[in-house]
C-alpha cells in the first residue's frame, strides 16, 4: 500500500518540476523570438534536415 505521504512527495515534485520547466523555459523562449535567427544554426539544421 502507498503511503499518503509519498503521493503528497510525488505530486509536489511534480508541480516542482512543472514549475522549473516553465520558468525556465519562458526566458529562453524571449531570447529566441528576439535574436534566434542565428546564420550558423540555419545552415547546420540545413544540412542535417536537407540530407535526408
Amino acid at each position: 500500500m502507498i503511503k499518503p505521504w509519498m503521493s503528497a512527495a510525488n505530486i509536489a515534485t511534480g508541480i516542482v518540476g512543472l514549475l522549473v520547466t516553465v520558468l525556465l523555459e519562458i526566458p529562453r523562449h524571449n531570447r529566441l523570438e528576439r535574436n534566434g535567427k542565428n546564420s550558423i544554426t540555419f545552415v547546420m539544421l540545413h544540412h542535417v534536415f536537407a540530407a535526408r
